[in-house]
């Protein structure tokens, strides 16, 4: 792969003009991406990723005094990697950065980066650090000309567990916990959908106070629209849960709670069956198939449905009141929801949220969801680290 520039016609929306090859990056041209330029002190700076977005994952710098090049190597390549260090460590897959100067003359970037479990399951899909940067003069006493540099997380140079806050007296805003109770006209922006709906399946006004899932035809193992609103999960740890007001009309009618990779993985805890034959059902879907895991009937009306998250395990419950809860089946191992199981491309991490299908039938029904409450369950933020820190330690004795 290389980097290339050429001029864009803003109002034509057309590439014009020459184009002009910058960089195939410092280590052959591996997945050269993501391009940015910044122009400092009269010189031209392209930090690009190269090595894919996995443990390779690296930021390289070049330089030049024009934009179009031609672009120097930086010597000191790469400038920010976890390439070098342990499968196991912690954080992996760094990349993908942007630099921003504040009005006080500090730099900082960000970058994204992998959090795993047990080194290799990236659930949680990339995520943006925070990095302080400084710009550091080559030594070269014998060059007439002397190159100025970013140096990322200049004391260790690599992504750390903590930083200072870039501002004094700032605190960290805490977005860690999410409650949505559907009194608002419109979804917040932490929702997605699983692709642009055709028209719109959900409602906030037909039953003010509750998020209405209209039933459609799609299921989640097709590559199809499909009724689906989650948030991303955020926590190795977890704990989500709703109040679900929906009476199935048949077998192929369902709704309920879902953790979901993607099209090819996903666990559901849902509500089907007849009147009078309703069941709460869990199954898995993986790759086009659907397992049942665990079932029990149940009586009609509404209920209080939860999933529970502890790093790879998860597990599922329900409730009549909200306050005694009941396990639907045991503990389901989270693994097939992991990249490095389903293969592929799956950077934006494991969903949870809720579902509702017609499963391939004409769709007419509807489910009523009164909340949506999310919350971390570890006893600190750190706890995730802590624990690859000591499985790390244990496989080195």
């Amino acid at each position: 792969a290389e980097i290339w520039l050429q001029e864009l016609d803003l109002d034509r929306m057309a590439l014009v003009g020459e184009r002009h090859y910058l960089w195939r990056c410092c280590c052959g041209g591996v997945w050269a991406e993501g391009p940015h330029i910044y122009k400092r002190n009269g010189y031209y700076y392209l930090l690009i990723s190269e090595g894919g977005t996995s443990y390779d994952h690296a930021l390289s710098i070049a330089i030049s005094k024009q934009i179009t090049g031609p672009y120097q190597n930086n010597p000191r390549n790469p400038v920010l990697s976890h390439r070098s260090l342990s499968f196991d460590h912690p954080i992996t897959g760094v990349g993908h950065a942007d630099l921003v100067e504040l009005a006080d003359g500090r730099w900082f970037a960000v970058a994204l980066g992998w959090r795993l479990v047990d080194g290799i399951h990236g659930i949680l899909g990339r995520e943006t650090f925070l990095v302080p940067v400084t710009w550091e003069t080559e030594r070269r006493p014998w060059k007439e000309e002397q190159w100025s540099t970013p140096v990322f997380s200049p004391l260790t140079g690599r992504l750390e567990l903590r930083y200072p806050l870039p501002f004094d007296g700032a605190a960290q805003l805490d977005r860690a916990a999410f409650t949505d109770e559907f009194d608002d006209t419109e979804l917040p922006l932490e929702w997605n959908f699983r692709r642009s709906p055709a028209q719109p399946f959900h409602s906030l006004t037909e039953n003010p106070g509750t998020l209405r899932l209209r039933l459609q035809p799609g299921v989640i193992a097709d590559r199809a629209r499909y009724s689906f609103a989650g948030i991303r999960q955020r926590h190795f740890r977890f704990e989500a849960l709703t109040h679900m007001d929906f009476s199935p009309q048949g077998e192929h009618e369902e709704a309920g709670v879902i953790v979901i990779q993607n099209d090819r993985s996903a666990l559901l805890a849902t509500l089907d069956g007849p009147p009078g034959e309703q069941r709460l059902r869990l199954r898995q879907i993986l790759r086009g198939e659907s397992r049942t895991i665990a079932e029990q009937p149940f009586g009609g009306g509404a209920v209080h449905l939860r999933i529970s998250g502890d790093y790879l395990d998860y597990r599922f419950s329900w409730s009549a009141d909200g306050l005694n809860w009941q396990p639907l089946g045991g503990t389901v191992d989270g693994t097939a929801l992991s990249p490095a199981v389903l293969g592929g491309f799956n950077y934006t991490g494991v969903y949870v949220g809720l579902y509702a299908s017609s499963n391939g039938q004409p769709g007419g029904n509807h489910a009523d969801f009164g909340f949506f409450r999310y919350r971390p369950t570890a006893a600190g933020r750190d706890d995730w680290y802590h624990r690859q820190r000591q499985l790390q330690q244990a496989g080195g004795d």
